[in-house]
């Protein structure tokens, strides 16, 4: 059954994973950053900026 949610796409799956309205979407917590996220991009950027 098609989610009312439903927009057009070219997924193999349904995008809304059956959620019926926007907000049960936006309900959905994200997952924890990883241990090293804030490093990760700091490195990141402070290379990038040496370009």
């Amino acid at each position: 059954m098609a989610s009312p949610v439903a927009f057009a796409h070219d997924f193999p799956f349904d995008p809304a994973y059956g959620c019926t309205a926007p907000e049960q979407l936006l309900r959905v917590p994200a997952p924890p950053a990883p241990a090293d996220f804030e490093a990760f991009w700091r490195d990141r950027y402070a290379r990038a900026r040496a370009v």
